[in-house]
């Protein structure tokens, strides 16, 4: 029974070693892949010399893009602390590669390149991989990660960040050395579901339209939580909240989040709209000497104005004039 015990186990062992060794692809398989990506890539390029390029502004999709790829690390922070997420040795290691490319690259320009659907069909479509795909990249960090446009924008408005974060865990999880497909849907889909698990979304549908104001936090420990307004799917800028707040003592502030996240009646006066959202600010301070952390609560205040022009189509379109964060 020992002796059984003991091959099982030994099996086990190797079984999971042979796993993670195919995992990555050799050093030989990604030099001759990469080789046959960067012709492309550069054919593509030329092609396209004005591609629309992330961080060059742009509309819905590649402001998303632009935001999520800037973010990603901490959304895999959030799953690798996660005893829900990654849970296999492979899994995780894949994640922690893929956040290391993100935190040097997202201050780089033209990793994210926006072709047209006809020229990501002719560029970057060929028998090895004849699948339509959003994207594609190659199997190197340095390499860029081309979009196809028009098969982004298909994604639905309210699943677009969400979709761009299994997107380019998928993109990166490729550019780490990991060749399969479906393992890296599989690992992308465990990120996305604790991205969406962390959302919280308040709206308020005037002016035929939705404005949303949207929470991205982290259900793990402390966290800066991230805001995002929009207005039809077009970013609005939320003005600053802790810059100015000070802890007690001159304590450490180590974490903010809201609660009860609602909005005030909308109020219009001539051509100015005027956008009031309330909220309890949740505001975690650290003593230092201790390191004990402390809740301070607070009502937090945004508010946005703009000028209104209608459009022929029936549509409105909001230039901001004004836009404050008020803690009381």
């Amino acid at each position: 029974m020992k002796n059984s015990k003991f091959i099982l186990a030994l099996f086990v062992c190797l079984f999971s070693q042979v796993i993670s060794a195919d995992v990555y692809m050799t050093s030989e398989e990604r030099e001759i892949r990469n080789a046959e990506f960067a012709k492309k890539s550069a054919a593509a390029v030329e092609a396209f010399s004005g591609a629309d390029i992330v961080g060059n502004g742009g509309g819905a999709v590649e402001q998303a893009a632009f935001y999520i790829y800037r973010s990603l690390d901490r959304y895999i922070t959030h799953c690798l602390n996660s005893q829900a997420c990654a849970q296999s040795s492979d899994k995780r290691d894949i994640l922690k590669k893929i956040r290391n490319v993100i935190l040097e690259n997202r201050d780089e320009k033209n990793h994210v390149i926006f072709l047209s659907n006809n020229l990501f069909q002719a560029y970057m479509q060929d028998e090895t991989d004849p699948e339509d795909r959003v994207a594609k990249t190659g199997f190197s960090p340095e390499l860029p990660i081309f979009i196809n446009v028009e098969e982004a924008y298909a994604y639905s408005k309210n699943d677009l960040y969400p979709s761009m974060v299994a997107l380019f865990v998928h993109e990166v999880g490729h550019q780490v050395g990991v060749a399969s497909h479906s393992m890296l849907d599989e690992l992308a889909s465990e990120v996305r579901e604790i991205f969406v698990s962390n959302i919280q979304e308040a709206k308020l549908n005037y002016l035929n339209g939705e404005f949303k104001f949207t929470m991205l936090g982290s259900n793990e420990g402390y966290d800066f939580s991230q805001f995002m307004f929009s207005y039809n799917g077009k970013n609005i800028a939320v003005p600053g909240l802790w810059s100015d707040f000070q802890c007690a003592n001159g304590d450490k502030l180590v974490g903010v989040t809201l609660e009860n996240i609602h909005w005030d009646a909308a109020s219009v006066n001539g051509g100015t709209l005027g956008l009031t959202l309330r909220a309890w600010g949740q505001f975690y301070c650290e003593k230092a000497r201790n390191k004990m952390v402390y809740l301070q609560q607070l009502d937090v205040q945004y508010q946005w104005t703009f000028n209104i022009q209608t459009l022929p189509t029936r549509e409105y379109n909001l230039q901001l004039i004004d836009s404050s964060a008020k803690i009381r």
